[in-house]
């Protein structure tokens, strides 16, 4: 019991979500979603293998297979990057930061 738990929370951020991309056009695109940023979208139509980028500005709306909508009317309402949803504006943080100062070119990362 405790193996198929663990296989259905991490199947979740193994797998793309499926979802489906309307164009300005009326256009539409059925795959599995694997990335949404807010200059482009990440995803694998039906019946290919390879990943397209489609640029934001051409897309009218985002709606996944659950409902819920990650852009409308061309405006982006969240980004879905490594499995999870973020607002607009929010900067991705990992186990470091990278700040740009005045060091003469140089990165600090901060731990």
């Amino acid at each position: 019991m405790r193996i198929l738990l663990i296989i259905l929370i991490t199947s979740k951020y193994l797998f793309p979500v499926s979802g489906v991309i309307t164009f300005n056009d009326g256009t539409k695109i059925e795959g599995d979603i694997s990335n949404v940023s807010d200059k482009s979208i990440s995803i694998i139509p039906m019946g290919l293998t390879f990943p397209e980028e489609i640029r934001m500005e051409n897309v009218d709306s985002l709606k996944f297979s659950d409902g819920s909508l990650l852009v409308a009317n061309n405006k982006l309402l969240y980004l879905y990057v490594n499995g999870e949803f973020l607002k607009p504006g929010t900067s991705i943080n990992n186990k470091h930061t990278t700040k740009l100062g005045n060091l003469g070119g140089r990165i600090c990362l901060d731990k």
